[in-house]
């Protein structure tokens, strides 16, 4: 297929590529040329910023001479409110720079990466860019609704506020009314000849009795009424926006947070890819942790991943030779308030077995000193028997090593890159499913 041309493209763009060196971005432009109608790429000049502003696309995509290069552009967009708008931020790093790419992601700064030098997984990037549209139109969604909210509570302050106006000046014309008539009836009563012979307490009684109290008894009655009437709109409101918020509960249940620019805590954590050159990342997503003829094979070892919703706090080991990946582990994992103990290989991992109880071992195939397959064979015999539930962390999907993997209580896999959704989805599942045996 003939691609299109890099640097023009749709006009109205919803996802666009920012790049220094257009020989370099050649195979990632003719990928989402391919894929996606509204797309465009532009050069990294003066007018970048204004067109990003001006356009507002939904998927940015950074592709600049170095991570470090879109880093600072990117920051310089956040920081000064340019890109205010929903949007998905992906940053295009080469092989070398995977892991600190990795780093922005887990930090909140980008929404995903995307290792394009040298060009491995073309239907990955694919991946990435739809579900940053997904995701940008939702936030969009979401944001739209909580101005209309908005609108509507500052229309209903502002009827509000003027009905409150208009009550305290009738309130106060008729305080001003009643002082004139009291002023005129005690300059009538000291004009009676009869009243010229009582004294000044009689009079004043006279006057309070006759005027005073029913004046008191009409502004009281005005009063109440005109509480009761703001009450009940204020009352009025509140069912009002209560039933919008039940009507929109599958609207708001989907929005995180809004990113740094819209969410200062990432509520996506980007997927990870290992560091060492001659590792391919293999993304999968949570729902297929292995391809899916390999699913179907090993369904009923297998089950549905459930709601991270639904996991429960429980003591896990993390067992990977990787610092970064077990770091990336650890932290995401105490952050859902887990109880968390981490062995840096095999050997290290029975001798923690041996010694606490762990109601979930996460751990890596490959690694020094004893291999994930030979320490998930020995777990029963240093946990005095226990069965203890074992995730896989691997990058290998060679399905007759996985089933012979699996033959050993092997419950969940987690393909190497994995982001934050995949990793609490795989132990959600293996404790949901653990609470119904």
């Amino acid at each position: 297929m003939k691609a299109k041309p890099n640097i023009m493209a749709s006009r109205h763009p919803q996802v666009v590529m920012v790049f220094d060196h257009e020989e370099d971005v050649h195979g990632a432009v003719e990928i989402l040329n391919s894929h996606f109608e509204h797309y465009r790429t532009i050069a990294m000049n003066k007018e970048t910023t204004r067109f990003l502003t001006t356009t507002r696309p939904a998927v940015i995509l950074f592709a600049l001479k170095s991570v470090a290069s879109g880093i600072e552009y990117y920051s310089d967009l956040v920081e000064s409110a340019k890109l205010s708008h929903p949007h998905f931020s992906v940053l295009l790093c080469s092989n070398k720079e995977s892991a600190l790419a990795f780093r922005c992601c887990v930090k909140g700064l980008f929404d995903n990466y995307f290792v394009y030098q040298p060009l491995y997984e073309k239907y990955r990037l694919v991946m990435i860019v739809h579900n940053g549209l997904a995701k940008a139109a939702s936030d969009t969604k979401f944001m739209e609704f909580n101005e209309e909210n908005f609108e509507e509570i500052d229309e209903q302050l502002a009827q509000l506020i003027d009905d409150s106006s208009e009550v305290k000046k009738a309130l106060l014309g008729k305080v001003e009314k009643s002082r004139e008539d009291i002023l005129k009836a005690t300059e009538s009563y000291q004009q009676q000849p009869e009243i010229q012979q009582l004294s000044t307490e009689q009079i004043m009684d006279q006057v309070t009795e006759n005027h005073v109290k029913p004046l008191l008894s009409l502004l009281e009655n005005d009063i109440k009424s005109g509480l009761d009437s703001m009450i009940s709109q204020l009352l009025a409101a509140q069912t009002c926006n209560k039933e919008k918020e039940i009507k929109s509960k599958g609207l708001i249940s989907h929005q995180p947070s809004i990113k740094k620019r819209k969410k200062p805590e990432a509520e996506t954590e980007s997927a990870i890819e290992e560091s060492s050159p001659h590792k391919t990342a293999q993304p999968t997503p949570a729902s297929t942790l292995v391809d899916d003829e390999l699913v179907n094979d090993l369904s009923d070892e297998l089950p549905e991943i459930a709601d991270p919703a639904l996991i429960i706090k429980n003591k896990i080991l993390v067992v990977e030779d990787n610092a970064l990946y077990r770091d990336m582990l650890v932290n995401v994992l105490s952050k859902e308030n887990f109880e968390i103990d981490e062995a840096e290989d095999g050997l290290c991992a029975l001798k923690k077995i041996k010694q606490h109880e762990y109601d979930l071992i996460i751990m890596d195939l490959f690694m020094p000193k004893l291999d994930g397959l030979n320490v998930t064979k020995k777990i029963r015999q240093v946990s005095g028997g226990k069965d203890i539930p074992v995730i896989a962390l691997t990058g290998n999907k060679n399905k007759e090593l996985i089933r012979k993997w699996a033959a050993y209580g092997l419950k969940g896999y987690i393909i190497k890159p994995s982001s934050k959704e995949e990793i609490l989805s795989s132990v959600s599942r293996v404790f949901k499913t653990a609470a119904t045996q």
